[in-house]
């Protein structure tokens, strides 16, 4: 397989654009569903420490549950990251400069 220098650059600055796009929309995108998460998050907080102070609600913990289900939780996400290492292994010059795009799209945003 002949790779000229020119489909080198084209490919790696195509991809770095679209990273770079991807990436600040990304932050942008985050940034806007986290402050809607954590307003939402409050108001309930509050509901339900109100609704406990008042007697109508009593809130309990399953110690043996929550501890088996971060468990599943771990080792779901150890699998998912040894599959996405394989898959980065095997990356070409346009998923390297899309990377760095999407990173740096990141950080601007």
């Amino acid at each position: 397989m002949q790779l000229s220098f020119n489909n080198l650059i084209v490919t790696g600055g195509a991809g770095g654009l679209v990273g770079y796009a991807v990436g600040y929309a990304a932050k942008k995108t985050l940034k806007l569903g986290l402050m809607i998460f954590g307003a939402l998050a409050g108001v309930e907080v509050l509901l339900l420490t109100c609704l406990q102070n008042q007697g109508v609600l009593t809130v309990t913990v399953n110690q043996d549950r929550l501890a088996t289900l971060s468990q599943s939780i771990t080792l779901w996400a150890s699998s998912q990251a040894s599959t996405l290492t394989g898959f980065l292994t095997q990356g070409t010059v346009a998923f390297g400069s899309a990377a760095t795009g999407f990173v740096l799209g990141f950080r601007r945003g």
